[in-house]
């Protein structure tokens, strides 16, 4: 039997509430030349006995089990397992639409490309008024190449599909025991691509299993720090830093001062964190302010940057609790 052309990699952990929607949109795509990989990272509801079951019935699934390590060290394993010419990463609470393994196929086949990415909307469920897309490569961003387009794009790993080679040639895994895993395996491939091409399709259906980007306090969100160090060592150290120093420069903006930023707000240490954070990107980005991506952000985004000092930021986590 041929290697299929796709490898689809699902980590799977406690999920047992979405996970039948999520398997049977990925069973019924409109080809076949794909294989889904379920890593079972430990769950101990029922989400075990269901991708078993599944499994049973369709024979391009194969199953992984492994003790809980996390959706890192689940995708790595996975990586290993995968046979197909191209990765995919799904996340377990999500969905696709029937379409996705065909349309994603056809345009890496037509282009021969190293990553293509697609349109996603973020789904908090039917008839939802909150529901919006969300564009995999921004529109407001065609004038640039799409290497660079992408790093100013959503960075989620899912949305994408990668010429497995990159990963094995370059030893590239995600790390493990991090949030923000995605951010920096997505820019280093994208960076290395020869080819990015785009689906300008919605193809995936992003779950939003919280209400407000304010609802989540966890110490986690922390991890941003370590994770934007680590993707300017990496590029620095292999020649790239200079190429993509503003969208590089960017990135930090917008995980610290901006959406991610919000996420900093919510914490009940947030006047020390921003504190840092602005220490952060000074010592990286000494002239952040002054960075051309900035103005193509809304104006209540362009004032927050400008305007976080210690004596309004009480105000802006107000409002922001309030929503």
């Amino acid at each position: 039997m041929s290697a299929p052309f796709l490898s689809v990699i699902i980590p799977v952990y406690n999920v047992e509430a979405y996970l039948e929607e999520n398997l049977e949109s990925l069973t019924h795509q409109t080809v076949s030349d794909y294989e889904l990989i379920l890593v079972n990272d430990g769950s101990t509801d029922s989400s075990l006995s269901i991708i078993e079951r599944y499994a049973e019935e369709y024979p391009f699934i194969k199953v992984v089990n492994k003790k809980n390590g996390g959706i890192s060290s689940a995708r790595n394993t996975g990586i290993s397992e995968a046979s197909g010419e191209y990765l995919g990463f799904i996340d377990s609470d999500d969905f696709v639409k029937n379409d996705y393994v065909e349309s994603m196929i056809r345009k890496a086949k037509e282009d021969d490309s190293d990553i293509v990415v697609c349109d996603l909307v973020t789904w908090f469920g039917d008839n939802d008024q909150r529901n919006y897309i969300m564009k995999g490569l921004r529109e407001d961003l065609d004038e640039l190449p799409n290497d660079r387009r992408l790093f100013l794009s959503p960075l989620f790993a899912w949305n994408k599909i990668y010429r497995r080679s990159f990963f094995l040639e370059q030893d590239i895994l995600y790390e493990e025991g991090t949030w923000y895993e995605d951010l920096e395996v997505t820019l280093y491939l994208a960076a290395r691509a020869k080819k990015i091409s785009y689906v300008e399709k919605i193809l995936i259906c992003y779950r939003q299993r919280e209400n407000s980007i304010m609802s989540s306090r966890n110490q986690k969100c922390l991890d941003i720090f370590h994770v934007l160090e680590a993707i300017y060592d990496r590029f620095e150290r292999n020649g790239l830093l200079q190429e993509y120093k503003e969208e590089l420069e960017y990135l930090f903006i917008e995980n610290l001062l901006v959406y991610g930023g919000f996420r900093l707000l919510a914490l009940d240490n947030y006047q020390e964190v921003f504190k840092r954070a602005k220490l952060f990107l000074k010592k990286y980005f000494p002239d952040y302010k002054k960075n051309s991506h900035i103005q193509k952000l809304p104006l209540k985004y362009r004032l927050f940057i400008f305007l976080n000092d210690p004596l309004l930021l009480p105000l802006y986590r107000s409002y922001l609790l309030r929503k």
